[in-house]
């Protein structure tokens, strides 16, 4: 198998998500972009705590990319740069 075949197999055999009854009630009362903010916040993508600063920094990405219609970028730095 080669590396095209192995990633066109993850692609069309991955799970499919299914929203909570918390999550549906979030997207209804604070939107989209509340809700990306706080599924890239939580412990399951994120080992430290994120200051308010970066937080109002997130928030506008987010904002801006929903608005334009555009896929969010994330880069993860891992300290491996050098």
């Amino acid at each position: 198998m080669n590396v095209q075949d192995y990633l066109k197999q993850k692609l069309e055999t991955r799970g499919h998500y299914e929203l909570t009854s918390e999550d549906k009630k979030l997207l209804d009362t604070q939107g989209i972009e509340e809700y990306i903010f706080r599924k890239l916040m939580s412990k399951k993508f994120r080992k430290y705590s994120v200051n308010s600063e970066y937080q109002k920094h997130i928030r506008s990405a987010i904002e801006l990319n929903v608005r334009n219609d555009e896929p969010i970028k994330i880069t993860i730095i891992f300290g491996g740069y050098k």
